[in-house]
């Protein structure tokens, strides 16, 4: 999962179609790590069609050594 955070953070926004392409990882799996992220607070809720937004900065992750 640090891989998948270090992505979105980078590129602002995430999607599980971003997930699944840039990790190489099936939907399922790619579902499952967004799901983590929101509930950890590193991405928001599901906006419908649109991609969700990052909520943790670059500086943030560094500093958490949670994962």
């Amino acid at each position: 999962m640090k891989e998948a955070v270090e992505l979105v953070i980078d590129m602002g926004q995430v999607s599980v179609s971003i997930v699944q392409r840039n990790l190489k990882v099936g939907y399922a799996r790619a579902s499952e790590i967004i799901d983590q992220m929101e509930e950890l607070g590193f991405i928001s809720k599901f906006q419908g069609s649109k991609p969700r937004k990052v909520l943790i900065t670059k500086e943030q992750w560094q500093n958490m050594n949670i994962l």
